[in-house]
C-alpha cells in the first residue's frame, strides 16, 4: 500500500517542481506588470482626456467672455467720446474701470487654464510613451513565454496523466489523507530517520514505533506528515 502512494508522491513531486519553475518564469511576472501598466495607462488617458476637454471648454468660454468684455469696453469708450454729460462720462468711466479689473482677473484665469492644458498635454505624452514601452516589453515577454510554454507544458501534461494513472493503484483512504495534507505541506510521505520523523525530526516515542511496526505507517504528532517504511 505504501509503495504505491510513495510512487504517486514521486510523480507528484516532479510535477510540483515543474509547475513552480514554470510559475516563476521571470517573463510571467514581467508580463503581468506590463499588463497592469497598460491597463493603468488606459484608465489615466481616459481621465486626462476628460480633464483636457473640460479645460478646453473653460478656455473657450473664458476667451469668448474676454472678447465680449473688450467689445463692451470699446463701446463704452466710444459713448464717452460722443458729447455725453459729465455724469454720464463719470459713470461710464467707472464701468470701464470695473471692466478692466474683470479683464485682469480673466487674463489670470486664462493663464491658469492654459497652464492646466500644458500640464495635461505633458502628462498625456508621458503616459503614451510609457504605454508604448510597456507594449514593446509585453510583446517580448510573450515571445519568451511561448518558449517557456513549449519547454514546460508538454512534460507537465505528461506528468498529470501519469499521476492520474497511478492514482488508480493507491488506496482511496490513504489518497484522501495524502491530498488533505498536500494542501499545506510537501512531501507528505516521509521515512524514519534515526528514530525521528523524516520531515520535522521530531523523535518518535516507543509506543508510536509499535504502532508504526504494526500498521506500516503513522502520522507525525508534530508536523502531521505520514511516516512510512
Amino acid at each position: 500500500m505504501t509503495q504505491e502512494i510513495m510512487k504517486y508522491q514521486k510523480i507528484d513531486g516532479e510535477l510540483l517542481k515543474l509547475e513552480r519553475e514554470y510559475a516563476q518564469v521571470p517573463e510571467k511576472k514581467q508580463a503581468v506588470q506590463m499588463q497592469n501598466i497598460l491597463r493603468d495607462s488606459q484608465n489615466r488617458i481616459g481621465i486626462l482626456e476628460q480633464n483636457a476637454q473640460k479645460a478646453t471648454e473653460n478656455f473657450a468660454r473664458a476667451k469668448a467672455y474676454y472678447s465680449d468684455l473688450i467689445m463692451k469696453v470699446e463701446t463704452l469708450s466710444k459713448a464717452a467720446d460722443d458729447n455725453a454729460s459729465y455724469e454720464k462720462i463719470k459713470e461710464l468711466q467707472q464701468i470701464k474701470n470695473n471692466f478692466y479689473q474683470m479683464l485682469d482677473k480673466l487674463e489670470k484665469e486664462l493663464t491658469k487654464i492654459n497652464a492646466q492644458l500644458t500640464m495635461v498635454s505633458n502628462e498625456y505624452n508621458s503616459v503614451i510613451k510609457n504605454a508604448k514601452q510597456a507594449k514593446q516589453t509585453l510583446d517580448a515577454c510573450r515571445v519568451k513565454l511561448a518558449e517557456s510554454k513549449a519547454k514546460y507544458e508538454p512534460r507537465i501534461e505528461e506528468l498529470k496523466k501519469e499521476l492520474a494513472e497511478q492514482e488508480k493503484n493507491v488506496d482511496k483512504a490513504m489518497l484522501a489523507k495524502y491530498k488533505q495534507k498536500r494542501e499545506s505541506k510537501f512531501p507528505v510521505m516521509v521515512g524514519v530517520v534515526n528514530g525521528t520523523c523524516g520531515g520535522c525530526r521530531m523523535e518518535i516515542s516507543a509506543s508510536r514505533m509499535q504502532e508504526f511496526d504494526k500498521n506500516g505507517y503513522i502520522e507525525c504528532e508534530n508536523c502531521g506528515r505520514i511516516i512510512t517504511k
